[in-house]
């Protein structure tokens, strides 16, 4: 429980050049882990875990590291 857990999925690598200009970012998903319970093998009984899911993605500043 909860019977479905609905997660975003990042569909663009970057953002769009107009929306950040010059600016170096990439998408990446912000996740989040929530607790929920789950049948045992033998669907006798609930077992808690936790589930890594994803909320939304975000624009991230790329860093660039140079090396001479």
């Amino acid at each position: 429980m909860p019977s479905t857990l609905i997660e975003a999925a990042c569909t663009e690598r970057r953002p769009r050049h107009e929306l950040t200009g010059r600016k170096m970012l990439e998408c990446q998903p912000l996740q989040y882990k929530i607790r929920v319970l789950k049948f045992d093998k033998e669907c006798d009984s609930f077992k808690e875990q936790e589930e890594t899911i994803s909320l939304v993605c975000v624009p991230v500043l790329q860093v660039l590291f140079i090396f001479f």
